[in-house]
This record gives C-alpha cells, structure tokens and sequence, in this order.
C-alpha cells in the first residue's frame, strides 16, 4: 500500500487534476452568495433613472414651422396682380384688392413727376373753397 500506482493508461494527469478543480472553483463562487450585506444600514442604493424622452426632430412640426412665416407674408404687387386677375381665384383676398389700386396710383404719381407735372396737393383751404361756392 506504500507503493503508488500509476494513473490509468485512459486518464492523463492533468484531466484528473481538472477534475477535482472544478467542484472546488463551483464552491468557491457558490459561497458569494452566502455572504453578508456589506453595505451600510441606512443609505439607499442609488438607481440610475431614465431621462424623459425628447424627441430632437420632428418633421412635421418642422414643416409647418417653415410653413407660417410664408402664410404671414406679404405678397408682392406681381403676385396680388396675378392672384386678383381671376375673379374666380380663392388666393385673392381684399388686403391685395386693395394694394393694386394703390400700386397703380403710386405709378401713376411716380410717371407724372418724372414728366414734371407736379401732383396736386390737398390743403383746408381748397375743402372752404367748395364748400362755400355750394
């Protein structure tokens, strides 16, 4: 019984080695678990929290944000011409009914100062002078 025997010719040494390793290194991470709490008594354990979700693009809120500032716009004298000339037109509204007439008394004006015929003026005095003749 003093003499050792050599392994078996199907096992080699390192394999019974391996063998006995393993239930020892399931043991050892085993008794993690027994351990006890080392955390401090009355601190709370911090939990990370989710953000509240923001969302960085929107694309149909983009679209009618670059969509009101057109709205809102005036148009041109080109575009209320082109817009009024259809008595039909939905895109015709009275602010440009009003701004053609305008437009072409401001023309008519600007023609007959280039011409030299200044523009009459209006004062009190000639509003008298009508009423008086009546």
């Amino acid at each position: 019984s003093s003499i050792k025997r050599p392994p078996p010719s199907g096992r080699p040494r390192a394999a019974m080695l391996l063998h006995k390793l393993v239930p020892l290194l399931c043991l050892a991470a085993s008794a993690q678990a027994l351990m006890p709490n080392t955390r401090l008594v009355g601190v709370p354990a911090i939990t990370p929290r989710a953000g509240p979700v923001v969302m960085n693009s929107n694309p149909i809120v983009e679209f009618f944000e670059k969509m009101i500032p057109q709205m809102r716009r005036k148009p041109s004298i080109e575009e209320a011409i082109a817009l009024c000339r259809d008595p039909e037109s939905s895109g015709c509204d009275v602010d440009m009914l009003e701004m053609i007439p305008k437009h072409r008394l401001d023309l008519e004006r600007q023609a007959a100062a280039r011409m030299g015929h200044p523009q009459p003026t209006w004062s009190e005095d000639i509003d008298d002078a009508v009423v008086k003749t009546d």
